[in-house]
């Protein structure tokens, strides 16, 4: 039966690939387009930063890497509520009105510098209650809410280079800045013997406290002192509405780790954590795509078909990105982390399912952006959080942690849902098909499936061997359909 199949994926291979020119075009257009910058940018930063996940898990405990993960999920909420969403409005200002951009971008890098610092005051003010309530030690919670004042700047930065396309700038710049992230935590993991959860966190202060200094020197060289309140309104009412949104997105992703730090434990809370950071890899696939997204589906909003010929494309990178990951991604796992954390690859498959479905999700949630209805967004996000920790709530207490990976994944289900009905609603016939997707991802559901399959009865070279012919037709099979 093996034989068989390996003919006939053969014979497909020839007859899909037949036409060499095309595909080498297709795939030179890719590496000359704002894609490869972005996509290839978070790659690599993202790669480096799985190396060192890897290495962590080698030298700390699991309690440890708990304390981290709690820390660095209170980040991205303190990124909004430092700068109050307002670096989405970015993108949005530049292509609506060009005139008076830079006095825009000077009007907000005031007042987030200001609200940041009154912010972090009043974190260090209150630190006590607030690290009882997350259970973490008080002086991680106070490096981590300064190293959040810096990267506040670092992602206002990034949103600017974005509205620009300045993808290679982009990329050089995430890329810089990871590298010198993840090789100061090498250096300092080496150097100290006790309280090694503040690693990342020193490393984190040093890296964006100097990058802070580069950005506020670059926003001053571009911008014009021209302050006019009238800034501060417009990114205010874009961003604002998406404060609820943002904070319930962070509470979809994160609040699955307060809760089995609260009602498991931390070491758990350690493994679990590390198995999101490993899929990690799919996430930044998804973000860096988005982002070279956006620009085409602000020009061409309106042209249904068009968007939908491009997204076609980008569906079949993200599936086939995903399957690869399925494919190798547990097999690998197995023989590079540390055997303390060998419980996270169990749920990695779902992890991975679970970022496609963000995919889904944000593809219908541009059109909110688009036309400034944010406040859907933030109500189906805020739906989708509450059905997370009411599931996480009482299933932590029946089943083992891991049942929260199935509870993400159904939340998210949910939310990719709730943002498709109100794009429908918003823009009526005009909005893309949900059929592109959703049959692409009951494909991609199916061949995970197949893979768990393979990998509970198989071992060794053998399962190497069938998951990767398996693959290998379902990439034939997308080329077929016209996905790339």
């Amino acid at each position: 039966m093996t034989l068989m199949m390996l003919k006939w994926l053969l014979i497909n291979l020839r007859n899909q690939f037949k036409k060499t020119p095309d595909v080498i075009n297709y795939f030179h257009k890719l590496l000359t387009s704002q894609y490869f910058y972005y996509i290839g940018g978070e790659i690599i930063s993202k790669t480096v930063n799985f190396l060192v996940i890897i290495l962590i898990s080698r030298i700390i405990s699991p309690s440890d890497y708990g304390y981290i993960s709690i820390a660095y999920s209170v980040i991205p909420i303190l990124l909004v509520l430092y700068s109050l969403n307002i670096p989405s409005s970015i993108i949005r200002r530049f292509y609506e009105n060009q005139n008076d951009y830079l006095e825009f971008l000077l009007t907000n890098t005031l007042f987030i510098t200001l609200n940041s610092f009154f912010l972090t005051v009043i974190i260090f003010l209150f630190s006590d209650s607030i690290c009882n309530i997350l259970n973490i030690p008080q002086d991680l919670l106070r490096i981590t809410a300064v190293v959040a004042f810096f990267k506040v700047f670092y992602e206002f930065y990034r949103a600017f280079l974005q509205a620009n396309q300045n993808g290679k700038i982009y990329a050089k710049f995430t890329v810089i800045y990871n590298v010198m992230l993840n090789v100061s935590i090498i250096i300092i993991l080496f150097n100290i013997d006790n309280y090694r959860y503040m690693s990342k966190s020193y490393s984190d202060l040093f890296t964006s406290s100097i990058f802070f200094i580069y950005i506020i020197y670059r926003l001053i060289k571009v911008t014009k002192w021209r302050p006019q309140i009238e800034h501060l309104k417009y990114a205010i009412l874009f961003g604002a509405p998406l404060i609820l949104h943002t904070i319930s997105n962070v509470v979809l992703g994160q609040i699955d780790r307060f809760m089995i730090n609260s009602i498991v434990g931390t070491s758990e809370t350690g493994v679990y954590s590390l198995a999101y950071n490993l899929g990690m890899i799919m996430n930044v696939i998804i973000i860096a795509v988005n982002k070279a997204w956006l620009p085409i589906f602000y020009k061409h909003v309106e042209n249904k078909e068009y968007l939908e010929n491009k997204l076609k494309r980008i569906i079949g990178f993200i599936f086939i990105s995903a399957a690869i990951l399925i494919t190798y991604g547990s097999y690998l796992l197995n023989y590079v982390i540390d055997y303390r954390y060998l419980d996270a690859i169990t749920i990695f498959p779902i992890i991975v399912i679970s970022y496609t479905v963000v995919f889904g999700y944000i593809i219908y949630s541009n059109y909110s952006y688009f036309y400034k209805k944010t406040i859907l967004i933030a109500r189906n996000s805020i739906i989708a959080s509450i059905i997370n920790i009411i599931l996480n709530y009482y299933l932590l207490r029946v089943f083992d942690y891991r049942v929260a990976a199935v509870t993400t994944l159904i939340s998210y289900t949910i939310l990719f849902i709730l943002n498709w009905y109100a794009a429908k609603q918003l823009v009526e016939n005009n909005v893309v098909s949900i059929k592109i997707y959703i049959v692409s991802l009951l494909y991609f559901i199916l061949f995970s499936l197949i893979v768990s399959l393979i990998n509970s009865f198989f071992s060794g070279m053998l399962t190497i061997l069938l998951n990767s012919i398996f693959l290998l037709c379902f990439i034939v099979d997308f080329k077929r359909k016209n996905y790339f």
